[in-house]
């Protein structure tokens, strides 16, 4: 080790001792979600709720922890996302209470594009890995968000951005796109759907609507991370009264 080096390290280590710790605050909020299609009755009843205690690092999503309600508010789902990594690959993992579904993914590696996703159908079965070689932008979970956020301009301006949206019950990744849909009274909707216009015949979008001021979800409409009884995902609309993630 160079003696100027050696000189430098008690000055410098005091120095980083010194500097001020990220800021960190906690924020919590609810999402209802109803069925996307209200049924023949016209009954627009309440599924499940998720509540979200939200740690944020200087002002973005360090670490998410959901619960999942039913509509007799028992809990039946927990999902944990820790963006300390990656903003948009947040590594996470979904335990349903009910049947002991359980998804989720691990970045691995410095690059960020090895992604270990793994699942299981319920509880008892063995757990069903893979790692995936991912090209960027890669996407994970609850990481869209962020990836919408972060190319806000670029979408508001009305580009078409491509990313690669990784699926770990299919173990595998997919070609998706994000563009601007709408824009009414203070809100915006962007559309994520399928990049292959074929797919698009067979995949429904995902429409998402957020707070022009904020930059915060308010609604969201398309397939949950909650299965329905035969195991399916749900179709919901998602509506955050006080502001979503």
């Amino acid at each position: 080790m160079p003696h100027s080096l050696i000189h430098c390290l008690p000055g410098c280590l005091s120095l980083l001792l010194a500097l001020p710790a990220p800021a960190q605050t906690v924020r919590a909020f609810q999402g209802e979600a109803f069925a996307l299609q209200a049924n023949e009755a016209g009954n627009d009843a309440v599924i499940y709720t998720e509540r979200y205690r939200d740690t944020l690092q200087d002002g973005r999503s360090h670490r998410t922890g959901t619960h999942y309600f039913d509509a007799a508010g028992e809990p039946i789902a927990d999902r944990v996302l820790d963006f300390s990594r990656h903003a948009w690959k947040p590594d996470y993992r979904l335990v349903d209470r009910r049947d002991g579904y359980e998804e989720g993914a691990e970045v691995q590696g410095r690059t960020g594009t090895t992604i270990r996703v793994f699942y299981r159908r319920k509880r008892g079965e063995p757990l069903k890995e893979k790692t995936l070689s991912v090209p960027e932008p890669a996407v994970v979970d609850g990481g869209f968000n962020r990836f919408i956020k972060d190319h806000w301009k670029a979408l508001a301006g009305g580009k078409t951005v491509p990313f690669n949206f990784v699926a770990p019950s299919q173990l595998n990744y997919f070609s998706f796109e994000a563009l601007k849909t709408g824009l009414a009274d203070g809100k915006m909707t962007f559309v994520i759907r399928p990049a292959n216009k074929v797919v698009r015949l067979l995949v429904d979008p995902i429409r998402v609507t957020y707070d022009l001021s904020s930059r915060r979800m308010t609604d969201y409409r398309g397939l949950s991370n909650i299965n329905d009884a035969k195991g399916k995902s749900l179709k919901v609309r998602l509506a955050y009264a006080d502001l979503g993630p």
